[in-house]
């Protein structure tokens, strides 16, 4: 998620404009989706998992 993060900051600021970058970030996205309830849950109270879960869906689609 981190590395993912990083990528995404550069690109955001227009340091990869590639758009082979765009979709690489648009592929590691549905995975974080999927592996980060889990995660949440594992530490987490469930109580802010739709939160969290909104605003990656909101940058899985930032990618379209």
């Amino acid at each position: 998620m981190l590395r993912h993060a990083c990528y995404r900051g550069l690109w955001a600021l227009g340091g990869c404009q590639d758009d082979t970058v765009r979709q690489k970030l648009h592929q590691q996205s549905h995975q974080l989706l999927a592996d980060f309830a889990p995660l949440w849950l594992a530490r987490h109270r469930p109580g802010g998992l739709a939160d969290s879960l909104a605003r990656l869906e909101k940058m899985r689609r930032d990618y379209e």
